[in-house]
């Protein structure tokens, strides 16, 4: 026998957002839920928190941070379906809902927008390296390891990353690399 999902809302005392406990974690009070045929569309809402610019599924989450939600037969991503019910039809074949916010709990259908696979993976390299050089297209270099991953590197730092390997190298005694230098004296 399947069980029903209760979809839990705000804590009628405290106001606390839980995100699907039985209790209240903050004033341990039995949460109120939705009754068994309450309408999808009720129940997805009752899990978005709507205080902040972006609306953030309070809700299950999948492993890498994306809403779960479950619809029909199975579960679905929880953008997905807002972006389909805002927009009266879903995403079009071959493209993906990029979130223009970067925040993968984001639901609000303004912050997303349907793009190819391709620029939805441009669009998510990051735009400065942990040292805070902007990434440019003057300043990255672009290099495929031998299973086919490309890497983009930050060219300022892998600079000052050869020059202090370099140095520590001579400091240890090493001798420069290359071609042997002839003392030859022209008379």
């Amino acid at each position: 026998m399947q069980m029903k999902h209760r979809g839990f809302k705000d804590c009628a005392s405290c106001q606390n957002k839980g995100g699907g406990k039985v209790r209240c974690p903050a004033c341990g009070r039995k949460r109120p839920y939705l009754p068994y045929d309450a309408s999808k569309e009720v129940r997805f809402w009752s899990k978005v928190d709507k205080s902040v610019e972006c609306w953030l599924w309070t809700g299950v989450l999948y492993r890498n941070g994306y809403g779960q939600f479950g619809y029909g037969k199975g579960e679905r991503r929880a953008h997905r379906i807002a972006w389909m019910w805002a927009n009266g039809k879903p995403v079009p074949d071959g493209m993906e809902l990029d979130h223009l916010c970067r925040v993968r709990r984001c639901v609000r259908p303004a912050h997303l927008e349907p793009v190819t696979h391709a620029e939805n993976k441009k669009r998510a390299w990051k735009r400065v390296c942990k040292q805070g050089h902007e990434l440019t297209e003057d300043n990255i270099a672009l290099y495929i390891r031998p299973t086919g991953y490309v890497n983009r590197r930050c060219k300022a730092c892998y600079t000052k990353l050869l020059a202090d390997q370099k140095a520590a190298r001579l400091a240890r005694g090493h001798k420069k690399k290359g071609r042997p230098k002839l003392n030859r004296e022209i008379a």
